[in-house]
């Protein structure tokens, strides 16, 4: 099971544009790839047949799709499980992790110039 999240920045364009990968194993260790500084096709083939844990993670498999080659085979996305759950859908992720685990972090860095 991998951990997944992007960033990208969507305003004023047609497709949107990759500007980082985040990723993270259940042991702890983390990665954060810059999408323009290498090539991520081997990178997708790795991921194959492993489980991507998201949050609101539609643009994130688009993003995959079209930067690694490969569009999961098993997705779980903590927005819609937490919706299944009888959250307020969509919920952002901080709230979600408020709500049901007493747990804050910061979103700071959410809107930042990736480029």
């Amino acid at each position: 099971r991998v951990g997944l999240d992007t960033e990208f920045h969507a305003e004023n364009r047609y497709e949107p544009e990759f500007m980082l990968l985040q990723l993270a194993l259940e042991d702890g260790r983390a990665w954060i790839v810059d999408p323009k500084a290498l090539s991520l096709f081997d990178l997708g083939n790795a991921l194959k047949g492993v489980e991507i844990v998201t949050h609101g993670g539609q643009e994130d498999i688009r993003l995959l799709r079209r930067h690694l080659g490969f569009v999961p085979e098993r997705i779980f996305d903590t927005q819609i499980a937490a919706a299944l759950l009888g959250e307020h859908y969509p919920i952002r992720l901080d709230s979600l992790l408020q709500n049901r685990l007493s747990i804050s972090i910061s979103k700071q860095f959410q809107t930042q110039k990736w480029e």
